[in-house]
């Protein structure tokens, strides 16, 4: 594993702002229900800061998750990442949210002796989703479908499927499929890092930072 010191992760792509920082081994994290992220992000990167006793000039790295989700989430999380690690010129770690909950569920499945399908659910508009299907084999995940489908076509097309949520999110009427809820926020954005889950992050310059959508859409 890693031992990079001082990281902060952000995640803007649902109504929860999640916030962390890895410090010396532990993790402080704060997540809030919010509708204004842009003022929220700011006053909660202070109580943070107070929180570890750092400097903004103590990171190391800033992590953030590029989506898909909110629209408008997601692009006021970027920028304020984005601003901050070109202020202290950091690199970031990027995630999405895909990666996030399929890293979660095969900590949390650890047996693989087929090939197995996975389809990665995170909620869009109304009765829509993004989804991205995996094939899993012996522990190792590809990417073979990303998109954004009303629920009823994913069920009828993936019937099959094992079906991955964030813990937050209820679905209803699905009591026939295959439904895996797993943790979802900023600080799995930090261990995906730091245990160098190569598949799932990448380390890029803050200029090259930008939203994974899919869809243009708000919500």
């Amino acid at each position: 594993m890693k031992t990079k010191n001082n990281i902060l992760s952000v995640d803007t792509s649902s109504w929860i702002l999640s916030m962390s920082i890895y410090k010396n081994n532990n993790f402080y994290k704060k997540n809030i229900k919010t509708q204004d992220h842009s003022d929220t992000l700011f006053r909660c990167l202070d109580v943070m800061l107070k929180k570890t006793k750092l400097s903004i000039k103590d990171l190391n790295y800033v992590g953030v998750n590029i989506g898909p989700g909110s629209f408008t989430g997601l692009r006021v999380g970027l920028s304020f990442v984005k601003t901050l690690a070109l202020e202290l010129n950091l690199e970031v770690i990027c995630v999405n949210s895909f990666d996030i909950l399929m890293y979660e569920f095969m900590k949390k499945s650890r047996i693989y002796n087929k090939k197995d399908e996975i389809i990665a659910l995170f909620p869009s508009v109304k009765n829509e989703f993004y989804f991205c299907r995996y094939l899993i084999d012996n522990k190792n995940s590809k990417v073979v479908e990303i998109g954004y489908r009303k629920i009823q076509e994913l069920i009828k097309n993936y019937s099959d499927g094992n079906f991955i949520i964030p813990n937050r999110l209820d679905l209803e009427n699905l009591e026939n499929l295959e439904i895996t809820k797993v943790n979802f926020s900023s600080e799995i954005i930090i261990k995906i890092f730091l245990e160098d889950k190569k598949n799932f992050y990448k380390l890029i310059n803050p200029k090259n930072l930008f939203p994974l959508y899919i869809r243009h859409t708000y919500y």
